[in-house]
């Protein structure tokens, strides 16, 4: 928690007006197709769903930028349960006894700096990267795995895009990528593993300029 609030005031300094410096604030609103890489992750919850960033940032003498962008992606699912005689925990589609529901909420905090291509007045493509910072929120009513299971973990984001200039609005075409891992135990036992949680959010953006 300590990291967060050091990167919080990192981003508050940051965007504060710079003396000498040329600056523009904006203020941005996205919504996206949110893709797991994980297949376990794609086959509990499906290929995809919708994913929302909301995001404010400062652009200095008109190319370097910084960003503090807010990312939340939610959706329920269905565990695809059996047992067998060496494992009471498996996922099998093609040989299923049960199927329990679990819901999982993805929210997560980055602070990006972002480099601008002006190649017109009205067209400002840009490539980003930093570090984000995940709060992972599982429900489960599966008796084989914890039925509530909190996270947090830091990995990193990679963004790429274009402000089309309309005004002082803007459209944003963009992509984005999420890297993070998370570590799991199952019930009763001792061994842990790894699940990716890394995903990819592909969308628009609308915002302002002030």
């Amino acid at each position: 928690m300590n990291l967060i609030k050091k990167n919080l005031l990192l981003a508050f300094f940051a965007l504060l007006p710079l003396k000498g410096f040329s600056y523009q604030f904006y203020a941005e609103a996205k919504v996206g197709y949110y893709r797991f890489d994980d297949s376990t992750l794609r086959l509990i919850f499906g290929d995809g769903g919708p994913g929302y960033q909301a995001e404010l940032g400062a652009i200095f003498c008109g190319c370097f930028g910084i960003a503090l962008n807010a990312e939340y992606f939610c959706d329920s699912g269905r565990a695809f349960i059996k047992e067998t005689e060496s494992t009471r925990f498996a996922i099998d589609r093609t040989n299923v006894y049960k199927t329990h529901e679990t819901k999982v909420q993805l929210t997560s905090f980055a602070l990006v700096p972002k480099w601008f291509f002006h190649l017109n007045q009205c067209f400002h493509p840009y490539i980003g990267a930093g570090p984000r910072f995940f709060f992972l929120d599982i429900k489960n009513r599966s008796p084989y795995v914890e039925r509530h299971v909190n996270k947090f973990q830091t990995g990193g984001s990679f963004t790429g895009g274009a402000h089309i200039q309309v005004g002082c609005f803007f459209l944003d075409p963009f992509i984005d990528y999420s890297l993070v891992k998370m570590s799991f135990s199952k019930k009763k036992s001792s061994t842990r593993q790894d699940r990716n949680f890394s995903h990819l959010l592909v969308g628009i953006g609308f915002g302002v300029d002030f």
